[in-house]
């Protein structure tokens, strides 16, 4: 079943999807802000990603998803990207069965989109390698953000996910939020 998940209340039916889940999505300036946040929330828990609080993010295990881990990660290294996670976030995400969420408003709304698409890629890879769920929908804040299920679908395959972990990308949000 293909699932969206969006930022308001919405439908997602119109737009090829067979269901859509309206979510909150926590941010914090600080670990003590953000365990607060984490522990008054309700179930499913989406943490926006945080170069400074990926790791107390992906260590939390209340925590369901980290959105954007790439999210303000800064200015890259002389040869890779500066994506927000490596290795060792990659395999704690995957311990505490944490899953990595790619949002498709974050590329449309950044000004260099070839760095974000480049740090997704990336992370992609990582998520790949140790076997860490991944999610991607549009997490729209409008109907005018929202696009069609093909559409997303298709985006996470240029984004070098085969067709396989697209679709399960876009199915996995429903297991989080049925728990």
């Amino acid at each position: 079943m293909v699932v969206d998940i969006l930022l308001f209340e919405g439908d997602g039916k119109k737009f090829g999807f067979n269901e859509s889940y309206v979510s909150k999505i926590l941010d914090g300036k600080t670990k003590q802000d953000l365990r607060k946040k984490i522990d008054q929330a309700k179930k499913p828990i989406i943490v926006l990603g945080n170069p400074n609080l990926n790791r107390f993010i992906l260590s939390n295990k209340k925590v369901d998803v980290l959105l954007d881990p790439h999210n303000n990660a800064g200015e890259d290294f002389m040869n890779y990207r500066n994506s927000g996670m490596n290795h060792v976030l990659a395999k704690l995400a995957n311990d505490n069965k944490i899953a990595i969420g790619f949002s498709l408003t974050s590329i449309l709304d950044s000004k260099e989109k070839s760095k974000i698409i480049g740090k997704i890629m990336q992370n992609i890879r990582l998520c790949r390698k140790y076997r860490v769920n991944m999610i991607f929908a549009s997490f729209a804040r409008e109907e005018t953000e929202q696009r069609q299920s093909h559409d997303l679908k298709s985006v996470a395959v240029c984004l070098k996910m085969t067709p396989a972990e697209a679709k399960k990308s876009m199915e996995f949000a429903e297991e989080i939020f049925k728990n």
